[in-house]
């Protein structure tokens, strides 16, 4: 989708490096003709091996829109991926140390953008924007019985001028800088590691930056 930049990026934040913890964060973005995807995870950072689930979710969600860019027509597809992703997990791992991972993503098709999650993240469509909290930091994973992949909002491309979508780390920067900058500044979709850059930098200079801290952001392309 040339109408559309996307940028991206992820680093570990400062209480996991200090006990030696890896980055718990997954993201991927894929795009061709007619689509954009992202998708975002956050593993519990209190899970021993969450990173590993967090990274098999957001491939397998991937590969799954990949493959049908409108495979997400309503409540009821949405749902049924969610139930597709769980059902490729390997079962020989357990849940309580891999499968514990909140998910935030989006698809952009020539006709609409949806964007669907499940757990808490961050979210900028065209400069509003919106987290979600839980109490105690414990918010609801997809393995949980009574969770479920939902539709978060959609609406047509048209109307689409910048979106941002981020895991929970995102809470500490906007205590130190806008998040605007990652869709008005031009230097994030010039350099594919400027994101990480910044992210980086903020962290080394002020420490802000306690949690593994992933987004992605996209705006209309300019030249087109």
């Amino acid at each position: 989708m040339r109408q559309f930049q996307w940028a991206a990026g992820s680093i570990i934040g400062s209480e996991h490096q200090r006990v030696n913890k890896n980055n718990q964060d997954a993201l991927t973005v894929r795009f061709g003709d007619d689509y954009l995807l992202g998708v975002v995870a956050d593993g519990c950072g209190s899970c021993a091996h969450s990173e590993v689930g967090a990274w098999l979710a957001v491939e397998l969600i991937i590969e799954a829109i990949a493959a049908n860019p409108n495979l997400i027509t309503d409540e009821d597809t949405c749902r049924e991926l969610g139930e597709e992703i769980l059902q490729k997990l390997p079962p020989q791992l357990p849940a309580e140390k891999y499968y514990l991972f909140t998910l935030l993503g989006f698809v952009i098709t020539p006709k609409e953008a949806v964007i669907f999650g499940c757990g808490d993240g961050t979210l900028a469509i065209n400069g509003e924007v919106t987290r979600w909290e839980f109490a105690n930091n414990a918010p609801p994973y997809l393995i949980y019985p009574t969770e479920n992949l939902r539709i978060i909002t959609r609406l047509p491309t048209e109307n689409l001028e910048s979106l941002l979508i981020g895991t929970d780390g995102l809470d500490d920067w906007q205590k130190y800088q806008d998040l605007s900058d990652f869709w008005q500044q031009q230097k994030y979709f010039k350099n594919p590691d400027q994101v990480r850059r910044s992210l980086a930098i903020a962290n080394k200079k002020q420490g802000v930056l306690r949690d593994d801290t992933s987004l992605i952001s996209v705006r209309r392309n300019l030249e087109e």
